[in-house]
């Protein structure tokens, strides 16, 4: 038994010593990751109208049989949840108003999607993330996608303002647009991309 494992032991070390200590060569086509939120968008709304481009995403990916959401239905904590990877209770952004205890003041969505205190409390989203790991990244729309967080600010973004007509099919397509652009020439690899309608 002792010399089947000596020799075993001899065997991988000769099988990995060609490799020790050299660095893992970069794959030339780096992969891209889109994550695209429809807000409001049912589970089961591709059940009840023709959806058959997201049928083909189901059809040719992953298409998940149920979700148990660990978050409320609020667009802030939702959204922050997924980027983060934390529940409401651990990623500090707890409604879609900010409110101050302290101060008293009390500011609604749209105001709060410049405030870096309402957002950096410690928690990191998926962007940062990424570029800590030397990736560009980008969030177009995406609730927390435009401040700061701990000193780093996502790579590109855009920040809808308070009039926004979420309902302007035509600004949906550039808006797509805008975002093949930033994979094909600024070379992102990650974009988060809002849909507030």
């Amino acid at each position: 038994m002792r010399a089947s494992a000596t020799l075993l032991a001899g065997a991988l070390a000769t099988l990995l010593a060609p490799g020790a200590g050299v660095p893992i060569r970069r794959q030339d086509r780096q992969n891209k990751l889109l994550l695209v939120s429809f807000d409001g968008f049912r589970w089961n709304y591709d059940l009840d109208v023709e959806t058959p481009n997201l049928d083909a995403m189901a059809r040719d990916g992953v298409k998940a049989r149920y979700m148990t959401p660990a978050f409320v239905t609020q667009t802030s904590p939702c959204h922050f949840t997924l980027v983060t990877g934390k529940y409401i209770e651990n990623q500090g952004v707890v409604h879609n108003m900010f409110y101050n205890f302290t101060t008293k003041v009390k500011l609604p969505y749209h105001a709060t999607l410049g405030i870096q205190s309402w957002w950096d409390s410690g928690s990191v989203p998926i962007w940062i993330t990424a570029q800590r790991q030397g990736l560009k990244t980008g969030s177009f729309f995406y609730p927390g996608g435009n401040v700061t967080y701990q000193g780093t600010a996502v790579t590109l973004s855009r920040k809808e303002g308070i009039l926004h007509n979420y309902k302007d099919e035509k600004e949906w397509r550039a808006n797509i647009d805008t975002v093949m652009r930033w994979f094909t020439e600024e070379d992102l690899a990650l974009v988060t991309l809002y849909f507030g309608e």
